[in-house]
């Protein structure tokens, strides 16, 4: 039984974290923050792909920033540093927008994106982009907290195909078993209401 329950069960822990849904035609495309160049290569390779002329991302918090502000240091966020990789990619600047907020955690992430679409509610559907390992609690949270709102709002996630998560032979790669842990202790942790 043991040998059965390892041969089963770990290359699935990691292919169920990465979900996709097909490609289509959204009101947005909200980048999770994270790792920059992977989420920012895939937004790029959605948008010229035409399925979302807007990107959303929220502004986070970078701890321990205030210290430096007395010193006049004002240190670039994830966001505005994914906004700018995404216009030297050519994504125009004017296609990109930073809500502020703050915030520290997806759950976060995701209430600031829920207050945005109840003050645009013509966005129907959008396209949630993140890292592989991610994007299923990050739709899960999402999924959530869209809840909320008093019209529906289709996710549509896309992991980025940049990401170097082996999802496959994660326990063979020392940062997708850490990736695969990392996420199923948040998801319990997101679960029980920590």
């Amino acid at each position: 039984m043991l040998l059965l329950f390892l041969l089963l069960v770990p290359p699935r822990m990691g292919r169920w974290l990465v979900v996709e849904a097909e490609l289509q035609p959204a009101g947005a495309m909200v980048i999770l923050m994270g790792s920059i160049a992977d989420r920012a290569l895939e937004a790029k390779d959605v948008y010229e792909q035409g399925y979302a002329t807007s990107i959303v991302m929220v502004r986070p918090r970078q701890r321990g920033a205030v210290h430096l502000e007395p010193y006049g240091v004002e240190l670039p966020s994830n966001s505005e540093l994914t906004a700018y990789a995404l216009g030297e990619l050519g994504v125009p600047q004017d296609s990109i927008r930073i809500l502020p907020g703050g915030a520290v955690s997806t759950r976060e992430e995701a209430q600031i994106i829920r207050n945005f679409l109840e003050e645009n509610p013509q966005i129907d559907s959008f396209i949630l982009v993140s890292s592989r390992a991610h994007l299923r609690r990050g739709s899960m949270i999402f999924r959530k907290e869209l809840r909320k709102l008093d019209h529906p709002v289709q996710i549509i996630p896309r992991p980025s195909s940049y990401s170097e998560f082996r999802e496959d032979k994660w326990y063979r790669h020392r940062e997708s078993a850490k990736s695969v842990f990392l996420e199923y202790l948040k998801i319990i942790a997101w679960m029980v209401g920590l």
